[in-house]
């Protein structure tokens, strides 16, 4: 069978044939692996102990809002990880605060002028281990989760290569090397390494599921597969899924000649459930996306060749690093030792196995780096074309750290059994991985003008590669071996690694993660911050800031809406990711959109084009703030959270272009006029014997998914409350459903009746409903799945089967 796994009598000891025992059930084992796996994640998140938190507090000191801070040192050069500060960790705190109000966070208020949450999948509130945001502290949570990540990545990196032969040594070592390496050390913190975790896990599952085709097999793979997408980064489950399927398909393969359909039909049920369990993200994501428009279609920039000296550079400090890499994005450092193994994995009993991670491990590095035909044959694929392809760093760190496991499993199992042949071959294949990473690190060498430090740069690297040369060399000629031979080489393996990785995203003391700022504490104090957004230019405030701050922003580092996008045209930067507005634009600009979007305070940097930009209109804008390097300006005439507008006002416009022309025009009155793109049947044409139209309004209740009002009108109205339309929306009018339209082309809109009235607008997605449904259905059924425990074994269920591990094995 291809890819079949030696017999147990070739194994070392702990798979004796007699006693059953397995290596995936060593105890023994795996009473070591953990320990190692602890000590490994308690050096690298050693400041935890002392009370800090594993947070880049630098990105959020270096904005102007705390120029005036004392008592704390002045913000260091960092890598751009922003998007800590700006999405994952506010996320998590929404998560948070939600669970305290005993609610789900479905809907986000604090950005884009109102946006999705949990349908935003990076928010990710049904991964399994960010439940801990709902029961711990957030900075508690926050950390437990980062420590959590690595040991789980390490834990299922030695699974995984302990269940296809690997020795103890090359199981923790392959640990190792994928936990710290630099695609998982770079995006820590992010859905991304939320996701990247469980790709060993995944292809685990699979070869359980080829080996033992019990119904708890196929649960285990259904939850393995949908992990990723809980984990709420759809890319790196996409590119999970491909190298799964891959594997499934190359297991299938009987000797090129026959095809296993029965494996293949357990594959497709775990399949089935690992989408009904992922629903509950997957159908409001869907949702989501069809609201985008056409940012997601559009061709990310690929790495390029140059990136790919990242497998040999140490340096994360700065972006781009002292060689010009970009970081996040280049970092993928995983250890000269794993290099220089990697290659030693051919001489492993498993060879077919080398030959598929090899083959992941190549073609995916060819497609990150741009390099022919592969990045051809992906730039014309409809759905891959589409992805952030310079990821697949991570399958290749993966299948490199998998050889490298089976490149030292192998030297322990030929430890007295090579031959003066096999030594010699083995010893020139650690020779051309030195003097293949000797020539990286010269082009790093090269690329490098920035002074680094000795460690970070690539006489670290060179350092390193030595010793790990050396080791390889002893351990081929038979010099080295035994428990110092395992001890040495994971040792190493560590210290390389975590000299690497430790302090990437630094540590911050409780105090230091957002502390507060004079300018927030103003803001703060001007009532309600449900009756009015905030909005800045330039960067005063770090983006999304008032998710932590409680402040409701028309702003927001995320992909908006197609609606949000339109609708702020022409006032923001030209970006895709993000809506961003710019003094230049919005101050002189004669229309009102930024009226009807509630924005009542603008934060800009004192002294910058952006605040004399706001001081040349007076008329519209006033200065009530202005300390240190930061200053707010009040619009003047803002409108309010929810504003009534006559429903003799209605304006039929079908067209989206033709009713935002209406909207730009300096004569569009939004409190008169209200825009509407197809006829209201039910609605009457009736005037009101009083011409003169009076609406008061009051704020009752803000909750994050719902806002309660009570008004009292003159006459008939139509009620816009200034948030994005978006799917989902409903409202009662004194307890009773109404239609909820978009209005004015973005907003939201109901029609009221005359006199007094208690309103309430209220989030409630049917996308959610149903996803979460088939969640709970489909979680049911792996419940049942895991229960039964039956084997499908010669075309039939056997009822009662033991689900042993060591059937792998077999």
């Amino acid at each position: 069978m291809f890819l079949e796994v030696p017999a147990r009598s070739d194994y070392p000891v702990g798979l004796q044939e007699g006693n059953r025992v397995s290596e995936v059930t060593d105890k023994a084992f795996w009473r070591v692996a953990i320990v190692a796996f602890a000590v490994v994640a308690t050096i690298n998140y050693l400041p935890v102990l002392e009370g800090k938190i594993p947070f880049p507090r630098d990105l959020v000191l270096r904005h102007s809002a705390w120029d005036q801070r004392t008592g704390a040192a002045a913000p260091s050069p960092s890598p751009e990880i922003s998007d800590l500060i700006t999405s994952f960790y506010p996320f998590r705190s929404l998560a948070a605060q939600a669970a305290s109000q005993h609610t789900l966070p479905l809907w986000n208020p604090f950005i884009l002028a109102g946006a999705p949450l949990q349908a935003n999948s990076q928010s990710a509130p049904f991964y399994p281990f960010n439940f801990l945001y709902a029961v711990l502290p957030l900075n508690l949570a926050w950390t437990l989760c980062m420590i959590l990540r690595l040991l789980l990545a390490a834990v299922f990196m030695a699974l995984l290569v302990r269940s296809i032969g690997g020795s103890a040594t090359g199981a923790i070592l392959s640990g190792i090397v994928f936990s710290l390496c630099g695609f998982m050390t770079a995006w820590q913190g992010t859905g991304m390494s939320d996701a990247a975790i469980w790709l060993p896990m995944i292809c685990y599952a699979v070869l359980r599921l080829q080996r033992n085709r019990s119904t708890r097999s196929i649960a285990l793979a259904g939850f393995s597969f949908a992990m990723p997408v809980l984990a709420g980064h759809p890319e790196t489950a996409a590119h999970l899924t491909l190298i799964g399927c891959a594997l499934a398909l190359t297991l299938a393969w009987y000797r090129m000649k026959t095809i296993d359909l029965r494996f293949l039909v357990s594959f497709a049920l775990a399949g089935i459930l690992a989408l009904g369990l992922a629903s509950i993200q997957i159908i409001p994501t869907l949702e989501w996306f069809g609201q985008l428009g056409t940012f997601v279609e559009r061709e990310p920039a690929a790495l390029s060749r140059h990136d790919g000296q990242g497998f040999f550079s140490r340096d994360l400090q700065s972006s781009p690093n002292s060689s010009l890499l970009r970081i996040p994005e280049a970092a993928a450092y995983l250890g000269m030792l794993g290099v220089l193994a990697a290659p030693l994995a051919f001489f492993h009993r498993s060879r077919r196995f080398a030959a598929f991670f090899a083959g992941i491990a190549i073609v995916s590095a060819a497609i990150a780096f741009s390099i022919e035909p592969a990045h051809s044959i992906v730039a014309h694929l409809p759905l891959l074309k589409g992805l952030k392809n310079g990821r697949l760093i991570l399958v290749a760190s993966f299948g490199i750290a998998a050889l490298a496991g089976l490149g030292v499993s192998a030297l322990e199992q030929y430890a007295d059994g090579f031959s003066f042949r096999k030594r010699t071959l083995a010893a020139s294949l650690v020779g051309g991985a030195l003097l293949f990473s000797i020539a990286g690190i010269y082009e790093v060498h090269r690329a490098t003008f920035v002074p680094v430090d000795f460690m970070r740069g690539p006489w670290g690297t060179l350092t390193f590669l030595v010793p790990a040369a050396a080791l390889l060399t002893f351990s081929v000629g038979g010099t080295i071996r035994g428990r110092l031979f395992s001890f040495l080489i994971c040792g190493l393996a560590a210290l390389e690694l975590l000299t690497f990785s430790y302090g990437y995203a630094s540590f911050s003391k409780p105090e230091d993660v957002f502390p507060t700022a004079p300018v927030f504490e103003f803001l703060r104090s001007r009532g309600n911050p449900a009756t009015f957004r905030i909005a800045k230019s330039g960067y005063p405030i770090p983006a999304n800031a008032g998710m932590i701050y409680g402040l409701e922003s028309a702003d927001g580092y995320e992909i908006p809406t197609e609606r949000a996008k339109v609708f702020s045209a022409g006032l923001i930067e030209e970006r895709g990711d993000s809506v961003f507005y710019e003094a230049k634009k919005v101050a002189p600009s004669p229309d009102r959109r930024m009226d009807m979007l509630n924005v009542r305070y603008w934060t800009v940097i004192a002294g910058s084009p952006d605040f004399a930009e706001f001081s040349k209109r007076p008329e519209k804008f006033a200065l009530i703030f202005k300390e240190g390097s930061v200053a707010v300006f009040e619009s003047k005439s803002a409108l309010a959270r929810l504003f009534a507008v006559p429903q003799t006002g209605i304006q039929v416009i079908p067209e989206a272009t033709a009713q935002m022309a209406r909207i730009k025009n300096s004569q569009f009155n939004p409190e008169e006029t209200v825009l509407f793109s197809e006829p209201l049947p039910e609605l009457s044409t009736e005037r009101s014997g009083d011409s003169r139209f009076t609406c008061d309004i009051e704020l009752i209740q803000r909750e994050p998914n719902s806002y309660v009002f009570r008004t009292r009108s003159s006459s008939r109205s139509v009620l816009v409350l200034s948030q994005i339309y978006y799917p989902g929306w409903k409202a009662t009018i004194d307890g009773n459903e109404v239609a909820v339209y978009p209005v004015d082309y973005a907003l939201t809109g109901i029609l009221a009746p005359e006199g007094e009235h208690a309103i309430r607008f209220f989030f409630q997605p049917g996308s959610f409903r149903i996803g979460a449904m088939l969640s709970l259905i489909s979680l049911f059924a792996a419940a049942v799945l895991i229960r039964s425990g039956a084997v499908w074994k010669k075309g039939r269920y056997l009822k009662g089967s033991p689900d042993d591990p060591s059937c792998l094995y077999s």
